[in-house]
């Protein structure tokens, strides 16, 4: 029994709108997907994470962006963020 491509459009659609129902979506961070069951900030999420605000930087789809917006920054289900964080040392 083959799929028509309306069918398979609409269990697609079907299976997205039951994701959306129950607010399960998920972003990239670092390379992982990162499911996001709330509305939350980017600060919210770094804090949540335990992340150390003074030793890293964030980019968020391929923008750096800047401390002070992070409580402003509504995270979406589409958000690819890298983390990346500084590390101490010198030369031997």
């Amino acid at each position: 029994m083959g799929h028509t491509t309306e069918k398979v459009c609409a269990l697609f659609l079907c299976n997205f709108m039951v994701k959306c129902r129950k607010g399960v979506y998920a972003m990239q961070v670092n390379g992982v997907s990162i499911p996001l069951e709330k509305p939350q900030t980017l600060l919210e999420f770094l804090n949540e994470k335990g992340y150390n605000l003074h030793r890293i930087a964030v980019e968020r789809n391929e923008k750096i962006e800047a401390k002070e917006d992070y409580a402003t920054i509504l995270l979406q289900d589409s958000d690819v963020i890298e983390i990346v964080s500084f590390m101490g040392g010198g030369a031997c």
